[in-house]
């Protein structure tokens, strides 16, 4: 049996994960999951994933048609308080693919990967369409007048969304992306019922975001960019009693294809594919009312700009390590920034113009994607890790990559200021609580070599015979 040669393999797994075919590939993977007697529909679509954070290929969404929603209340089972509730009814009954692959092996082939919802996985913080599918009630009932294409059907579009339970900004940024991907998914996915996409341009201009829970979290307005329709995200708790034409179970965020990156997954280190990213810039640039800089918009000097933690992972002696990049290059821009004192915006704007970008291993190098392609990214790394998330983010991206390992207080003290050993100090292999460490300690002729070879980068960028005032800093 014939096999691809490596270069072939890796330019098909590079299109299938990072590329257009990550978009398509649900249109032709759909699976109807209510019986052809339900008056309501699920449809689900599986989505190719590699391992890494989560252990399994597949990724499932799914989109009810005709769904009641009703608010209510319950009462709790243990405090026997009432407390309100949202109930969602799918006119359904739900086909049983363990049985129906029993019945041949033709149907074993073709069901391989289809799950049955109880059988789908569970993501970050308890999400996922198996954990958003468990509340709502799955029969068919007389009493319900909901149907695909009953007259009650509004004809509305809700895509529910059920968020992480945190502020981390790269959880949130993916999350949104991946809901962004689904409704993009379904545009391109035909309905065998009707012949027609799933989602028209009509039908996204209308459709509203709504979340199932009641935070409000610091990156939420960064879901206005999913739909671009000047809808703003609503409750499920405020949605009106009606039968929705159709309600969207979107993918989770730590299904996405750059979670893989990250967290160390398989890898393909020629991948340069850019549609995905180009995409969710596009959405991401025009909700923030934002012109992307052109690849051709080059300074004489670099802007630096370095992220200057104060919670965790504070850079110890940052000060000085600037003054020595100022003396060793006084025409640079040096923009020293605590990005939680600034809006989002602002942070974006600053990246977009930003040449070499330094910051510390963390969520908030996830910026790296408004830089200029082919600027620069300086990546502090935690002494005692492996970690390459960033790298590898940098290469799908086209940024010019550059780390500095941080080193322990200890080996800092030594080196700088002459302090001993503890007694019977020996250097670590492994840091697990690098995240939590109050101080990053670098040292300094390594920092500025890493800044050094950035610099150097940038400044191959610009024409051999340039014109200092074209290129001079405005």
């Amino acid at each position: 049996m014939a096999h691809d040669n490596p270069e072939k393999a890796d330019e098909r797994d590079c299109e299938a994960f990072y590329g257009r075919s990550y978009l398509e590939y649900p249109a032709t993977h759909q699976t109807p999951y209510c019986e052809t007697h339900s008056p309501s529909g699920l449809q689900c679509f599986n989505v190719r994933r590699q391992p890494n954070p989560h252990p399994w290929h597949i990724d499932t969404f799914c989109m009810g048609q005709g769904v009641s929603l009703k608010q209510g209340t319950i009462v709790h089972p243990e405090t026997q308080e009432t407390i309100p509730r949202t109930h969602i009814d799918l006119n359904c009954q739900l086909r049983n693919f363990t049985a129906e692959r029993l019945e041949s092996a033709e149907a074993a082939a073709r069901l391989k990967d289809i799950n049955n919802i109880l059988d789908l996985p569970e993501y970050f913080y308890w999400t996922g369409t198996r954990n958003q599918l468990f509340d709502w009630n799955k029969a068919i009932s007389e009493e319900s007048k909901c149907s695909i294409d009953g007259e009650r059907n509004n004809g509305k579009t809700i895509l529910l969304a059920r968020r992480e339970d945190n502020n981390n900004i790269f959880h949130k940024f993916m999350e949104i992306w991946q809901a962004a991907l689904t409704v993009d998914m379904l545009r391109v996915a035909i309905n065998p019922r009707t012949g027609q996409p799933y989602l028209s341009q009509l039908d996204v201009e209308n459709a509203r975001i709504a979340f199932e829970d009641e935070r409000d979290e610091p990156y939420q307005s960064w879901w206005d960019m999913v739909l671009l329709n000047g809808h703003k995200p609503m409750r499920k708790s405020d949605l009106a009693d009606d039968c929705y034409n159709n309600v969207i179970l979107p993918l989770p965020g730590s299904s996405s294809p750059f979670w893989t990156i990250i967290t160390e997954g398989p890898w393909i280190p020629s991948c340069r594919n850019e549609f995905l990213v180009r995409n969710i810039r596009k959405r991401f640039f025009k909700q923030l009312g934002l012109t992307p800089r052109p690849r051709d918009d080059l300074h004489l000097f670099p802007n630096i700009t370095i992220i200057d933690r104060k919670k965790s992972r504070e850079i110890e002696g940052l000060d000085h390590l600037m003054q020595m990049v100022k003396r060793r290059y006084p025409g640079a821009n040096i923009n020293v920034v605590d990005f939680a004192t600034i809006s989002v915006k602002q942070q974006v704007q600053l990246v977009m113009d930003t040449d070499i970008l330094i910051g510390v291993h963390g969520a908030a190098l996830f910026h790296l994607l408004w830089l200029q392609p082919e600027a620069s990214l300086v990546e502090i790394r935690p002494p005692g890790t492996t970690i390459q998330g960033f790298r590898r983010y940098a290469t799908i991206l086209g940024t010019n990559y550059f780390s500095v390992y941080a080193v322990w207080p200890e080996i800092w003290n030594n080196t700088l200021n002459g302090v001993p050993y503890p007694e019977g100090w020996v250097e670590p292999d492994s840091n697990a609580d690098w995240q939590t460490e109050p101080f990053t300690y670098v040292l300094p002729d390594e920092f500025v070599g890493a800044v050094s070879a950035a610099v150097t980068a940038q400044d191959h960028r610009l024409p051999p015979n340039r014109d200092k005032e074209k290129y001079i800093n405005h």
